[in-house]
């Protein structure tokens, strides 16, 4: 057996590209699962100069070089004039809806996007089917703030497809 350790470099891209596990024993004739995550808080391009430096006791550095992109997906409202949300003057008791059609056009970009109602728990999220057959998908979960009880809505829209949602009041 040999002590392994493994490493992301430069440190500047350690904050947002991380390797689990960072050390291990490596067994003979056995293989290790490794995980190299890209995380990525802004755009940006990982060229040639990251790596993953393996080093193994006794034998010389391996280094596998890093390359990825991260883009910001470009989503937008189908139509401009629902950018404003006039749910209008409702009678108590009754509901208003007004349906939100999120396109993301990106090219080959999924987006995720949340819809946080926590404060809001009078509002809720109607998913209705997406119109162009592509695949998203929407998961809710309640808030345990002590702000506020309603759901937070995170939604998935693929590539080049789109969304349709009902707000609901």
């Amino acid at each position: 057996p040999a002590a392994c350790a493994l490493e992301i470099l430069p440190a500047e891209v350690a904050d947002f590209v991380t390797v689990s596990p960072q050390r291990f024993i490596a067994q003979q004739n056995a293989t290790q699962d490794v995980v190299v995550a890209f995380k990525p808080r802004s755009a940006r391009t990982l060229d040639e100069t990251a790596s993953l430096v393996c080093q193994v006791r006794g034998l010389k550095p391996v280094k596998l070089p890093i390359f990825g992109q991260a883009v910001v997906p470009d989503v937008r409202l189908l139509r401009e004039e629902d950018a404003v949300l006039d749910l209008e003057s409702q009678f108590v008791g009754f509901e208003a809806r007004k349906e939100l059609v999120l396109v993301n056009h990106s090219e080959d970009v999924a987006a995720c996007l949340s819809i946080d109602l926590t404060n809001h728990a009078d509002f809720r999220v109607v998913e209705t089917t997406p119109t162009d057959g592509a695949s998203s998908s929407s998961t809710t979960t309640t808030s345990n703030s002590l702000d506020g009880e309603g759901p937070v809505w995170t939604l998935r829209v693929a590539a080049q497809s789109q969304l349709s949602l009902e707000l609901v009041f």
